[in-house]
């Protein structure tokens, strides 16, 4: 039933003081969609087994990485104010580029701080 019907030793328990009617309709109707299963799986030559899936990078990086990486968004408020506006579009855009980049990464952190750069400069260059 659900995300149990998935996982390979998917087991559910349901706590009910009395089998209700729906109870059994959901669990004669799992039966019925098992029992179909296999038939196609023996058929087909299928045997199924869980999936495996390599381990992900640690999420967390080291300190040395994050001070490698160039940071666009570590320009300074002065910096910013000095700017023309087409030099403040240019650096916008690369911001984009490098939100983009690390949300593809997977790098969620680091795709909502310059997020809320772009943003800031967007509010500071409309006001």
């Amino acid at each position: 039933m659900g995300r149990a019907a998935r996982h390979v030793s998917g087991e559910v328990i349901m706590y009910a003081d009395r089998m209700t009617d729906s109870m059994n309709a959901a669990i004669g109707e799992v039966g019925r969609r098992r029992h179909v299963q296999l038939a196609y799986n023996k058929v087909h030559g299928i045997i199924p087994q869980g999936i495996t899936k390599p381990i992900r990078e640690r999420l967390v990086e080291k300190e040395e990485e994050v001070q490698d990486k160039p940071l666009l968004a570590r320009a300074s408020q002065e910096e910013l104010d000095r700017m023309t506006p087409e030099d403040k579009k240019k650096f916008v855009t690369q911001l984009t580029r490098a939100m983009r980049r690390a949300s593809r990464d997977l790098d969620f952190e680091q795709a909502a701080k310059l997020r809320d750069t772009i943003t800031q400069m967007s509010l500071s260059t409309n006001a």
